[in-house]
């Protein structure tokens, strides 16, 4: 409110013709409305560019807005945490931590200040859509990783699947040898599903978990199924595409896309049929079931290694920064007396 009466008088003051007050009155404005709605918790700007859902949490600790708020399908009583509660962590890979006291919630607004508000939930039903369903549907520049969890997997990209499926039926009736009847819908068809479901790839490979593991392996066997059927369809046709008179017209990376799809569907078993076929898809679902438990066994054996060093002669010539956090983990594995400049030194493999 302050910053809005300061704006208020510097414009009452400036006098026609000097822009240059016209163009600080107009940044401090813009940096106050701002100040505000940011200092306001629980409001943040979406990638579209619209004000962000009503952040939900309860007295359940750091993963309350990640699985309560968004897998409920009715409306919410919503409530914001207060600034001072609020601590996050916005890296890529990891939980951001919500940690409140209980019973400190304020209601949020995006249009009104705390001030002048009562303690009073808030019903919205902005917080119930599923965050890979999100994706799909308003495409953007990072996946929320924050809120990407193992209770969303499953259900959202089943949801994806359906309409996958349902567009590429659409696509087989209507498809026609042409760039923009058969790549272009192709693209869009296949986009969603390899966006969320590389954001899920990528999450379970640097914030892995048990539900995470679980969630990945129980929807798995369908996605390589509806990639297979998308490769393998009849109807999407490249070569004719590539025999086409469109063919020699085509830019450098166009025809460099249509060579790629035509591989690609030959390795995914195109070609085949009848009981070859089926018998090329059951072991594409097990070479990506070994390869998920490949992964898994990897990523246990990095975080079980470690290795304890105690000579300052054993870490000589590393820097600071790898000694400080040796002894970080060494401190965190229970040796409490461990310094960056003393030791010891606990070294791993997660990085």
């Amino acid at each position: 409110h302050r910053s809005y009466s300061v704006l208020v008088k510097m414009m009452a003051r400036v006098r026609r013709g000097n822009s240059s007050m016209v163009i600080l009155a107009t940044v401090l404005g813009v940096l106050g409305i701002v100040s505000v709605l940011m200092t306001q918790g629980g409001v943040r700007a979406e990638n579209t560019g619209r004000l962000g859902r009503y952040y939900a949490s309860g007295s359940v600790g750091r993963t309350a807005l990640h699985s309560a708020a968004f897998n409920t399908a009715s409306t919410h009583r919503v409530f914001a945490p207060t600034r001072d509660d609020i601590k996050m962590q916005t890296s890529w890979g990891r939980n951001s931590p919500v940690t409140m006291p209980r019973n400190s919630y304020r209601p949020v607004s995006p249009f009104t200040s705390f001030a002048s508000q009562s303690p009073r939930a808030i019903s919205t039903t902005a917080v119930t859509t599923n965050p890979l369903i999100e994706m799909k549907d308003t495409p953007s520049a990072f996946p929320p990783f924050d809120r990407i969890t193992a209770d969303t997997v499953v259900d959202g990209i089943r949801d994806i699947l359906k309409d996958c499926d349902d567009k590429l039926g659409e696509l087989e009736k209507s498809v026609k040898p042409t760039w923009g009847e058969l790549v272009e819908p192709l693209e869009k068809l296949s986009d969603p599903l390899e966006r969320t479901w590389g954001a899920v790839q990528h999450l379970k490979m640097v914030r892995d978990s048990d539900a995470l593991r679980e969630a990945v392996e129980a929807i798995q066997p369908e996605v390589v199924q509806m990639s297979l059927k998308i490769k393998q369809s009849q109807a999407i046709d490249f070569k004719t595409l590539k025999d086409s008179k469109e063919y020699a017209d085509f830019s450098e990376a166009q025809k460099r896309i249509v060579e790629a799809q035509m591989l690609s569907a030959k390795l995914s078993g195109r070609e085949l049929s009848g009981e070859k076929q089926q018998e090329f898809n059951k072991i594409q679902q097990r070479l990506a079931e070994l390869s998920t438990a490949f992964g898994n066994n990897v990523l246990d054996a990095t975080k079980a290694y470690s290795v304890l060093k105690k000579e300052k002669e054993d870490v000589k010539g590393l820097p600071d920064s790898a000694l400080a956090l040796a002894a970080q983990s060494a401190r965190a594995k229970g040796h409490e007396d461990a310094t960056p400049e003393n030791g010891p030194w606990l070294f791993t493999l997660d990085i």
